[in-house]
């Protein structure tokens, strides 16, 4: 796959990153002599994250090129060596 992704020259692929932010509550048990007391803390995480993901709009682009070059080809056979 990646010899793939260097022939294309890395035009059908893009990087996007994707940052996630997760907050709530956490317990959290102590021994407070006696007894055990439940304390809520609160939390905020970030993940970020980076992929390679296929540019759809380079594919779609490449697509039509080589349709609109089929169908030149075929117009021009015609016209030139009839039916």
């Amino acid at each position: 796959m990646d010899e793939l992704k260097q022939w294309l020259d890395d035009t059908f692929y893009r990087e996007v990153t994707v940052t996630e932010t997760h907050t709530g509550y956490t317990s959290e048990r102590n021994y407070s002599g006696q007894s055990y007391v439940t304390i809520e803390l609160p939390f905020e995480e970030t993940v970020t994250t980076t992929k390679e993901v296929i540019a759809w709009d380079s594919v779609a682009s490449f697509v039509l090129i080589i349709l609109t070059f089929i169908t030149v080809t075929t117009f021009l056979r015609r016209a030139v060596f009839g039916r």
